[in-house]
């Protein structure tokens, strides 16, 4: 349980909630569930649970960094198209 509390707080460190909320959402539930579960002394439906929502988080956080990637490569690209197009304004 404790790894998979971690792995959440990890995807919404990594921007989970804005770059892959559903993955996020369905994390959170599943971790929620699985609390409730071991309330309820289900400890294999809570440890079943607890291990989907690592990988929910999981995902949801490679996806926040593929996003931040893509981000940043558009950022590099646009930036160099600027100074392309500076530098042609200064030989004219």
């Amino acid at each position: 349980y404790a790894v998979s509390q971690s792995a959440v707080n990890s995807a919404v460190s990594a921007g989970g909630t804005e770059f892959a909320a559903v993955e996020m959402k369905s994390a959170q539930d599943k971790l929620k569930e699985a609390d409730l579960a071991m309330q309820d002394h289900k400890y294999d439906e809570a440890r079943r649970l607890a291990e989907q929502a690592e990988w929910d988080a999981r995902v949801a956080e490679r996806k926040s960094q593929a996003a931040k990637a893509a981000k940043a490569v558009q950022d590099a690209r646009q930036g160099v198209n600027e100074l392309r197009e500076e530098g042609l304004r200064q030989v004219q």
